[in-house]
Order: C-alpha cells, then structure tokens, then sequence
C-alpha cells in the first residue's frame, strides 16, 4: 500500500473540507449582516431617490418606530373661536425669555399642554398643538394671532384623550418606509420637504367625539401636508397650505 499516496490525498481531503466549512460560515456571516444592515440599505435606497427625484430634506428622518394605538377624542373646546389676552405678548419675546407653553399659560392655564408647531408658524401666526404622551394631536390647536409684533388675540380647540385599549399596541412603519411610499405615489420632483413628524390625526367630523390614528406627518415648503396612516400605510389626509 502506498502510505505516501494515502497521506497526500487525506491531506487534501481535510483541505477541501476547510474550504467548504469556511464558505458556509462566510456565507452565515453575510446573511446575518445583510438582516442588521437593514436599515443601511433603506437609508441608502431613501437618499438614491431623493437625488433622482431631486427632492430636497430640511430636517433629518425620525428613526424611531414605536408601539401606538388608536385615541378616541371628545372635545371640550371647539375650534374657530377668537378671544383676546388681558396682556398682549411679545411676539419675538417668546423664544428669549422662556417657552412659548410657560408665557401663555401666565393668562391661559392649559396651554402648557400644547407644544409650539414650528412647520406651520410664521411670525404673525403661530399654532400650537395639543400634545398625548409627548406626541402631537394635529388639528387639536392653540392658534395665536400677532399684529406689529404683538400677540393679542387667539383661538383654542381642547380635547380630552383615551386611548382604546381592548386594541393591541401596534409598531409603527418607519418613516423612511412611509416617505419612500409618498415619493413613488405622490410627491412630484423638486420638492422640498420642511419636516417629519409622528403624531395623532383623524377625518374632521362635525361631532364632539372622534377616532384618530397614529399617522406620520409631512409638511412641505409650500404649506402642503401628507398624513400617512402609521401602521397601515394609507395616504388618509391631503391637505394644502392655508
């Protein structure tokens, strides 16, 4: 028997095995990186079609996707009202000293519930929305009026919240998802969008009471406002800029 000719061959044998173990793991490895870098290819896909499209960003695409469920509404103030301040503010006064919320609850208490709505503000109109676990309800608003640098008027819509919970929190589409959708199927090349935001927004009804769902929010430079449905991905609310 010709030992010398065994061992060679046995030697490639193991050789040939090592390769093929190694390719298997290397192959592992790469399919485990390609489910981590998930979120590397959605970003790379997003940005690829922003530049085709020639569609601009202002601010930086939320990452988060958080458990939310449906809210149910009933209000306690309706919109469309407007009343006057026993004191007009300062309209440039309201970002030096402290917050907006702070300045107006001195003369309307609630309004620390509401948190300044920097997309849709100008330096005569600024509108505040009533906030639920730190989140926006949109529509429900705290709109304030200036005049030669004073605000001295102003109209207030206020609800109260529950959520419904015989319904199972639900995780949230990204917004890299919901924005992919709204450029394939609605935003038009060159525009420019101001801001991403989750928050809470249903159908205006002429009711007290009203079902809103988790939506993302996008607002862009010429005031128009794309609400998409958070879990299910429907464009419910188109709405152009007043």
């Amino acid at each position: 028997m010709d030992w010398g000719r065994s061992k060679t061959i046995l030697i490639l044998s193991f050789l040939c095995l090592n390769l093929l173990l190694g390719y298997q793991l290397l192959q592992i490895q790469n399919d485990s990186g390609n489910l981590s870098n998930d979120s590397v290819r959605d970003t790379y896909s997003i940005e690829k079609m922003l530049e085709l499209n020639n569609i601009r960003m202002v601010s930086a695409i939320p990452t988060e996707t958080p458990k939310v469920r449906d809210l149910i509404v009933k209000y306690e103030m309706l919109p469309g009202i407007r009343q006057y301040f026993e004191k007009p503010i300062k309209a440039n006064a309201v970002f030096e000293r402290k917050t907006l919320s702070d300045i107006i609850s001195e003369q309307i208490p609630s309004a620390k519930y509401y948190v300044l709505d920097k997309s849709l503000s100008s330096n005569s109109y600024y509108v505040m929305n009533q906030m639920y676990k730190d989140r926006p309800i949109y529509n429900v608003q705290l709109d304030l009026y200036a005049i030669d640098g004073m605000i001295g008027e102003y109209s207030q819509s206020k609800v109260q919240v529950k959520e419904i919970e015989t319904k199972p929190l639900e995780q949230v589409m990204s917004a890299r998802r919901a924005l992919q959708f709204l450029i394939e199927n609605y935003l038009m090349k060159g525009m420019v969008i101001q801001s991403i935001e989750l928050g809470y927004h249903g159908q205006e009804f002429q009711t007290d009471t009203q079902l809103l769902a988790p939506k993302w929010r996008f607002v862009l430079k010429d005031g128009t406002r794309y609400y998409v449905h958070a879990i299910n991905g429907e464009v419910d609310v188109v709405e152009k800029g007043q």
